[in-house]
């Protein structure tokens, strides 16, 4: 049976119940990629994942990287005045592109050059994990978790997870010790010549994290490739 509501007292209820967290069986198909970030999650853990988040989008750091949307965005418009401009031509991918160098450097402060480099193994993996996903999604055999593990579509999603998890951890470890070394001098994380920092998504994690030991690098990592997956 279904209920339909609309009242928006009734409406406020039912979204906010814990019981309205949990998340359909297609969900699973990205866990492999994502874990128990805040998309996959539910329940008590969503609720304090997203309470730990929630700062990160807080407006001031968000002004911090408008430097970064502005010089990504003129690296879009310098590649497209490329193009012949005879010629009718799809600007998703190159959208697509941009969008993913200004996720990159915001969530993890790090660049992939993703505009310039269209061949970076990262980026490539991280739009075939979103393939797999959908594939599985409209397939009843690959849907099927053990049926799907005997596929060349899970040896590609293994292959690709190495790359992605690779370097996911990879700048973890970098921000990591940028982090501790920051302390020890008294700094703003990675700052330079008295230059204040901005703090990226990743970064605001880390100093969480040396506050709750409960919160590993692992669910770092969980929330870096979540936040990575609903932007590409």
């Amino acid at each position: 049976p279904y209920l339909i509501i609309a009242d928006p007292k009734d409406m406020n209820f039912v979204m906010n119940h814990p019981s309205c967290l949990r998340k359909s069986n297609f969900y699973d198909f990205m866990r492999n990629w994502l874990g128990n970030g805040l998309l996959t999650s539910d329940g008590d853990r969503w609720w304090k994942h997203r309470k730990i988040i929630t700062p990160a989008f807080h407006f001031q750091i968000l002004d911090e990287f408008i430097d970064v949307f502005n010089s990504q965005s003129e690296i879009l418009v310098s590649i497209l005045k490329e193009k012949n401009k005879n010629a009718n031509i799809d600007v998703y991918p190159y959208i697509g592109r941009c969008t993913l160098d200004i996720i990159c450097e915001t969530a993890m402060g790090t660049t992939v050059n993703a505009q310039r480099d269209i061949g970076s193994e990262y980026v490539r993996c991280l739009h075939l994990l979103l393939d797999i996903f959908f594939i599985r999604f409209f397939s009843p055999i690959l849907s099927n978790n053990f049926l799907y593990k005997f596929s060349r579509t899970y040896r590609n999603e293994k292959n690709a997870l190495k790359v992605v998890h690779g370097y996911t951890k990879s700048v973890i470890q970098r921000r990591k010790q940028e982090l501790f070394r920051s302390i020890r001098n008294n700094e703003e994380i990675g700052g330079s010549l008295g230059r204040k920092k901005r703090r990226a998504f990743l970064d605001l994690l880390l100093e969480y994290s040396m506050t709750d030991s409960q919160f590993t690098e692992e669910h770092i990592r969980e929330e870096v490739d979540t936040f990575m997956f609903e932007r590409v």
